[in-house]
């Protein structure tokens, strides 16, 4: 079964995948990445409407254009329904619609302000609604390691702050932290851990990122064993029937 999911394969279903792309440039200069991948709590529902058309107004959105994303937004209403008992409609102040083709957008354009925190820190990013995923680079040395990786926890307390600011909250423990790099050069560092204000974040040594599973060499054979289990599961499945 393995043999259907070579790693010529796997890179050529990979391709459209940014980080996954990014990483591999970054092996190849022989540095260490750290990763971030942050979780907000609730993220789409507490999204505040004043601020958002105040955020689309500050990028150009205007006229008719700002008043179609005023009636989108707004002019919602809610009530709870059990059996056959229903509360008394009330408005919704917050929140994007989920499944929605314009939501990720708008959550995009809510986060917008982050940017400048992360140009700030020198902290690379690739944000794509309420996915966010920061990481820096650093020469396989213990000293670059710490300061690296302190750079980026006083970036994540300057994101913190900010996210309060807007009705966010950051879910420290959905969050993961990983370190990518040849078992020669991880050997050379000693991170265990990722601090976030109370909260410690341990260090993974796989996760999985936009259906992809990376591990920390980057060799695949995580994502790999998974679509294996994945289709003999299936094949399985397709026998019962028969």
């Amino acid at each position: 079964m393995k043999q259907l999911f070579s790693r010529t394969a796997v890179h050529a279903n990979l391709v459209n995948n940014q980080m996954f792309g990014l990483i591999v440039c970054i092996f190849r200069l022989w540095v260490i990445n750290a990763l971030l991948l942050l979780d907000l709590s609730s993220a789409f529902d507490t999204v505040n409407h004043k601020i958002l058309l105040h955020t689309l107004q500050s990028l150009g959105i205007t006229g008719q254009a700002y008043k179609w994303f005023e009636s989108y937004i707004g002019n919602r209403s809610q009530i709870v329904c059990i059996n056959d008992f229903k509360s008394d409609s009330m408005p919704v102040t917050c929140g994007v619609p989920q499944g929605s083709v314009g939501g990720p957008t708008l959550f995009s354009i809510y986060l917008s302000g982050l940017k400048s925190i992360l140009q700030r820190h020198s902290v690379k990013y690739h944000c794509y609604a309420d996915d966010i995923q920061l990481y820096v680079s650093f020469p396989p040395s213990q000293s670059q390691a710490l300061c690296s990786i302190h750079n980026l926890e006083s970036c994540v307390e300057d994101i913190c702050s900010w996210l309060s600011l807007y009705s966010l909250k950051l879910n420290c423990a959905k969050s993961e932290f990983l370190l990518f790099g040849s078992k020669v050069q991880l050997d050379k560092i000693n991170v265990t851990s990722f601090k976030i204000a109370d909260s410690v974040i341990p260090l993974s040594h796989s996760c999985r990122n936009l259906g992809i599973t990376f591990d920390c060499t980057m060799s695949m054979s995580a994502h790999i064993s998974n679509i294996s289990q994945l289709v003999t599961n299936r094949f399985t499945h397709i026998g019962y029937m028969s």
